[in-house]
């Protein structure tokens, strides 16, 4: 039998999750939603998270604002693109 090993990868992030995937702070994070700096977010029972999948792209296009990730997001789906 083979003895593999498969790490879980959370789909969805607490801002705690996000900032380590980022390297940021929990209070810079924090200041950057509140000015619109970072991707969409959503609200499940209370508690705010963001999609990995976001999160990743946000840092790949170089951390646009949230208005611009957005513009990004729909260019990408009109062209086709995959993840």
């Amino acid at each position: 039998m083979n003895d593999v090993t498969i790490e879980s990868v959370p789909l969805l992030l607490s801002a705690k999750q996000a900032t380590r995937l980022c390297g940021i702070g929990l209070r810079t994070w924090h200041t950057y939603r509140a000015s619109g700096k970072l991707p969409p977010s959503h609200k499940i029972a209370g508690r705010r998270i963001w999609k990995r999948r976001d999160v990743e792209r946000w840092i790949e296009w170089d951390f646009p604002c949230l208005d611009r990730f957005i513009e990004l997001s729909k260019m990408k789906k009109r062209n086709g693109g995959a993840d």
